[in-house]
């Protein structure tokens, strides 16, 4: 049970008397003087005799008390002049009457205590007996952490992993040595230098087959020169602008192409005569086709015709008579 509240008593229980009447409604007093009465909270009984009404003051402003009517005994009408006194009241008896018994009851007996001592005892032994207790790893800040309390890490957190050598481990809870890093880059150097052989062997055998190439070509570059590579007999053609000279009254005409994929075996001249109405020049030259000449209405008589073929072109030079050409078209044949 709760302990219920025991105010102080004054000695010799000094009082005095109501300054002005109150009624039974009153909850402020006036007294005549507080000298001798106890700080609030506290008991006063206003009268002497049966007939006594005892009050409760919550406070105390000047010589006016805040009060709690018939804390005991009945709230009546009280003339001015009435004595009020401190004194021993039936609450006081009954306050340190419980009070006490309550603490009698509660108190320990030589029993309960043995009990008590004996659970102590066992709770000392068994904290003893064990070595391993729990501690959140951040309330150790020194001393060895016991590995299960060590937090596992993972992709969403973080802690302790295991190291690994390994280059193809699927693991996401453990860590890669340097070991394993240099053997992955092992690994990426020597199929980076793979690919780039690969690749200057690519380049050179399309180059091989008339189109340039490189190493450096990137593999759509290197894609789109495979697409170029002509298959079966390659062949050539263009067209000359006209360039003449007169040499020993024949005219002169002087042709050089370069750029071609091919060493040509086959070639062939056609021009127009711009003195004759359009007559046309054949001129084919070959393996079994030396300075052959054809009109389309005539024969002329060259003074000499010559052509050199080269790996990537050839150079023809030709004469007749004094007769200028126009532009000359030109197809070459591996």
């Amino acid at each position: 049970m709760a302990q219920l509240t025991m105010y102080p008593a004054v000695v010799n229980s000094p009082g005095t008397e109501l300054a002005a009447a109150i009624s039974v409604s009153d909850t402020t007093i006036t007294l005549v003087s507080v000298m001798g009465i106890p700080a609030a909270p506290n008991l006063l009984t206003i009268g002497s005799d049966e007939t006594a009404e005892t009050i409760r003051y919550t406070a105390v402003n000047g010589k006016t008390l805040t009060v709690e009517r018939a804390f005991q005994g009945a709230a009546k009408s009280w003339s001015a002049g009435a004595k009020v006194a401190r004194y021993f009241t039936a609450y006081d008896y009954d306050a340190l009457r419980q009070n006490v018994g309550d603490l009698d009851a509660s108190k320990e007996t030589p029993a309960g205590a043995q009990a008590k001592a004996n659970t102590a005892e066992a709770n000392a032994k068994n904290a003893s007996a064990s070595k391993v207790h729990a501690h959140a790893a951040g309330d150790i800040s020194s001393g060895t952490l016991h590995v299960d309390r060590l937090p596992k890490a993972s992709t969403g957190a973080q802690g302790i992993v295991q190291l690994n050598n390994a280059t193809n481990s699927p693991a996401t809870d453990q860590a890669a040595t340097a070991a394993a890093v240099k053997a992955a880059m092992d690994q990426a150097t020597a199929a980076f230098t793979s690919a780039s052989d690969g690749k200057n062997q690519i380049a050179e055998a399309i180059t091989g087959k008339g189109v340039p190439a490189a190493g450096s070509d990137t593999f759509p570059v290197l894609s789109n020169k495979i697409g170029q590579i002509q298959t079966g007999v390659k062949k050539a053609n263009g067209t000359i602008p006209e360039v003449t000279t007169v040499v020993e009254n024949y005219a002169a005409i002087s042709i050089t192409v370069t750029g071609l994929t091919f060493k040509p075996s086959l070639l062939q001249l056609r021009t127009y005569d711009n003195q004759t109405d359009g007559d046309l020049y054949l001129y084919s030259y070959g393996a079994n086709l030396v300075n052959n000449f054809a009109t389309n209405n005539r024969t002329k008589t060259t003074k000499n015709a010559v052509a050199t073929m080269n790996n990537d072109g050839f150079n023809v030079k030709i004469y007749w008579g004094a007769y200028y050409a126009y532009d000359i078209q030109w197809t070459a044949v591996e």
